[in-house]
């Protein structure tokens, strides 16, 4: 057991707010950029063990130690857990601002905040950092600063001036926050189960779990749990307890370039952006990047230099094995390469653990590789690791969006042979009536649409532009990017590692968005400006010549059918008992189904089946 300490017991007054000592454990990490944070805001006062408790429950986003503040009224309070990546001598937050006596509690990194305040003329002293700077912009400019941080948050801020509740969440979702409101109580947090410390959660089944895998915008399988969009903020009212929640951000066709520019002025402005936003998250911290064998990854290893690479390997599964291809690079660029083998016993040993982590079930086939590369790097003594998640989005890297964009010639490419199942979707969602919306969103299913609520947010993007490669790109953020960034929060947070993804640097999503079509591609070979910086930064051809996209997913779907299909088959009885809802038992029939080894249905099946036993006791 690890020794505690406690804080100085005396109790710290500012206009209004109060500073109350918790214990804090020193693991000797050291810095304070990804943490967990919480809080309550009621009608009586919150108890301070309540808040104690639901900093607990989240300990693994901060190991180095919790605090709390709560008003002088105790109607509402501030938790935060600490991650010390570079200072051994930081302490957790919250923060608080003597000037406004306003106090914040932060999750993430602002990574240009020394250029804001040089800008703003915001002094720091020695030993502050960017929350300090939050608290100053935000006291100066209110929620007009958040457009001009350069990074990943998730944040609440308490205001004493007007008594508000204040939280933000990043462009993309890096970051995650839940909240929870009732008549008396509004509570938030970084994950789900530290909310179970605040109120009592009521799960149910989500019905986008049937069409896409995973629930849509704020929806989460909890009844009166929302997810807090990306690019959005909610103000709580401390004595009303009225929520107002307001969009900050969104992505816009905002661009210097069209197709009739030359490509490589475009070219040029992508290289340069990209560069200096992979610069501008370097740390000196002990980090490592996640290698896939793939494109993005191999962009970043070459950028980056890292001096220790992590991948996955499946020995006898070739369509998942990348490892020569990683290997070659970290040879090129003289990393050391660390490799993981999972095999069928460590994921039947871990899917239960793994679920857990996440909260609830998500669409993601690479849960177990990521689960596995996190715990490799946390044994290693890495801090931060890297990972390449955006271009597929942003520059239309998926099979499917071929299939869209390109119809009858990707199905006939023999490169994309491996995909004859999406293929065939695509040709039964061909008519002469359909749109392209329509086409597009009968080749994201997984399931029936039982709500109609996919088929909207589909159709809902592809109103909002005219270019269809840019609602292609809308529906992939909206519908399959928020699974991936919580499963990658959520996975190296349950190591203490902070998660780092270059590629969401929202003015190189920006300007990769705006690009005309002719721009993102050459023929059927997709993510063209990125392909075109990988040659000329060096990066083998045998990376930025291919076609097919293989990323960190992994055997589990022909595991789960061959030598774990009895073990599957116990977990999936709990979502056929009778007092199950139809929905679950949709979902166990979907799972049921032998589809070919790509598919994830039986994945996504054995989750909800998992998260159903834990949440009803009746596994």
């Amino acid at each position: 057991m690890r020794p505690t300490r406690r804080l100085a017991s005396a109790r710290v007054r500012h206009r209004g707010l109060i500073r109350r000592p918790f214990e804090v454990t020193p693991y000797g990490r050291g810095g304070n950029d990804v943490c967990g944070i919480a809080g309550i805001a009621a009608r009586s006062p919150v108890a301070a063990d309540r808040l104690a408790d639901m900093a607990r429950r989240q300990a693994h986003r901060g190991p180095d130690g919790f605090d709390l503040r709560l008003t002088a009224d105790g109607r509402a309070g501030l938790a935060m857990n600490l991650l010390a990546v570079l200072d051994p001598t930081a302490r957790p937050g919250p923060y608080e601002d003597p000037s406004t006596g306003m106090v914040l509690t932060f999750n993430g990194e602002i990574y240009n905040y020394r250029e804001l305040a040089d800008r703003w003329g915001i002094a720091l002293r020695a030993g502050e950092t960017d929350a300090h700077l939050m608290l100053r912009a935000y006291a100066r400019f209110g929620s007009d600063c958040l457009a001009h941080f350069d990074g990943m948050f998730a944040l609440a801020l308490l205001d004493p001036r007007n008594r508000r509740l204040f939280l933000a969440r990043d462009r993309f979702g890096e970051k995650p926050l839940y909240y929870t409101a009732t008549r008396d109580t509004f509570a938030f947090a970084s994950e789900v189960k530290a909310l179970r410390a605040a109120v009592p959660l009521r799960p149910r089944f989500v019905a986008e779990w049937l069409a896409v895998e995973n629930p849509l915008g704020s929806m989460t399988p909890y009844e009166d749990v929302e997810l807090l969009e990306p690019g959005h903020h909610v103000t709580v009212d401390l004595d009303s307890l009225s929520v107002t929640k307001q969009a900050w951000w969104t992505l816009e066709p905002r661009s210097e370039f069209d197709e009739a520019d030359d490509y490589a002025q475009s070219y040029k402005a992508f290289a340069h952006q990209l560069t200096a936003a992979v610069e501008l998250r370097r740390t000196d911290a002990p980090s490592a990047l996640m290698a896939s064998g793939g494109l993005d990854s191999a962009v970043l290893a070459y950028l980056l230099r890292p001096s220790v690479m992590l991948t996955a390997r499946y020995p006898g599964y070739q369509r998942y094995d990348e490892f020569d291809l990683a290997k070659q690079v970290a040879d090129e660029i003289g990393a050391e390469l660390i490799a993981v083998e999972p095999t069928p016993e460590d994921f039947r040993r871990h899917a239960a653990d793994i679920v857990e982590t996440l909260d609830y079930p998500l669409g993601n086939a690479s849960l177990l590789s990521e689960r596995m590369l996190c715990a490799a790097a946390a044994e290693r003594g890495v801090k931060v690791v890297y990972g390449g998640t955006g271009p597929d989005e942003l520059l239309l890297g998926y099979v499917r969006n071929l299939l869209a964009l390109d119809g009858g010639r990707a199905v006939d490419d023999p490169n994309l042979d491996t995909y004859g199942p999406l293929k065939e979707k695509f040709l039964g969602s061909v008519g002469p009536s359909s749109s392209a919306a329509d086409r597009y969103y009968r080749l994201i299913l997984r399931g029936p649409d039982t709500t109609g609520r996919t088929r909207q947010y589909v159709h809902g993007c592809f109103d909002r532009t005219p270019d269809l490669g840019q609602a292609i790109s809308l529906v992939e953020i909206g519908v399959a990017l928020p699974s991936m960034l919580l499963a990658s929060d959520k996975l190296a947070s349950a190591y203490g590692l902070e998660r780092r993804s270059p590629y969401l640097a929202h003015e190189w999503a920006q300007l990769c968005y705006a690009l005309p079509l002719a721009h993102k591609r050459a023929g059927l070979q997709s993510k063209r400006p990125l392909r075109d910086f990988a040659r000329e930064l060096g990066v083998p051809a045998a990376i930025w010549s291919r076609v097919d996209k293989r990323g960190f997913a992994s055997p589990v779907p022909s595991w789960l059918s061959g030598s774990l299909a009895p073990w599957y088959e116990e977990q999936l009885r709990v979502l056929r008992r009778p007092d199950a809802p139809r929905t679950a038992s949709m979902i166990a029939d979907l799972g049921a189904r032998r589809a070919g080894q790509y598919d994830r249905s039986r994945l996504h099946a054995l989750q909800v089946a998992l998260w159903w036993s834990r949440e009803t006791g009746k596994g």
